[in-house]
């Protein structure tokens, strides 16, 4: 089949009002959602498709990479940002709309490694008190005495440090599950609102399409 301005247009429009992007490339349910929109596609009048999901796949990663290298060029020949067409607002939406799944995923990759962090120092806090029980152990009946005195107050400092630590990895657990919250709830929201818009701008063009 060879894609003209008209299958580009009722592609796109087909990818706005999908839930594609709000799923990471490569699971199982973005894959489903490109059959439904190939389907969507094959069932239309006009234009005529006759596509599966990897030719819609491959066609909008084609979309992009022009529209990424046309404004890369006119940026640098004129020193400002080019001027967009109304299938270029539309591409443009929907690449934001695909950044924004992957700092989502960036930001759950931070929260597991601050939590791997803080494990990491909890087990070499416990591992410096078993040495100190160890070596009070091994000393002699006199220094013993000594240690089990010393020791009494080491359980304590350790007991006091370890309530801290505690602690401030619970505050950080907090702190970072609600920067997520909010992270996820701001990114719903902008896609409401991207949505809205496109679909003002799709009911503004189908008229234009029927003359």
């Amino acid at each position: 089949m060879e894609w003209t301005k008209q299958h580009d247009k009722a592609l796109l429009g087909e990818m706005t009002i999908s839930d594609l992007f709000q799923y990471k490339k490569g699971t199982p349910e973005r894959g489903q959602l490109w059959d439904s929109i190939a389907g969507n596609l094959n069932a239309m009048d006009y234009p005529k498709f006759k596509v599966a999901k990897r030719s819609c796949r491959d066609r909008w990663t084609l979309l992009r990479t022009k529209y990424k290298r046309r404004m890369s060029k006119e940026r640098e020949a004129t020193g400002i940002d080019a001027e967009v067409g109304e299938l270029d607002e539309i591409i443009e939406d929907l690449i934001k709309k695909d950044a924004a799944i992957d700092s989502v995923k960036e930001g759950k990759k931070k929260a597991e490694a601050d939590k791997k962090a803080a494990e990491e120092i909890r087990i070499k806090a416990m591992e410096r008190f078993g040495n100190t029980s160890k070596r009070s152990r091994e000393d002699g009946e006199e220094g013993a005495k000594k240690k089990k005195r010393r020791s009494g107050s080491d359980a304590v400092e350790f007991l006091r440090e370890k309530a801290k630590l505690e602690h401030s990895l619970r505050e950080e657990e907090l702190q970072l599950r609600k920067d997520q919250q909010s992270q996820t709830l701001l990114i719903s929201q902008q896609q409401q609102q991207m949505n809205q818009a496109l679909l003002t701008l799709m009911e503004k063009m189908l008229p234009k399409e029927r003359d």
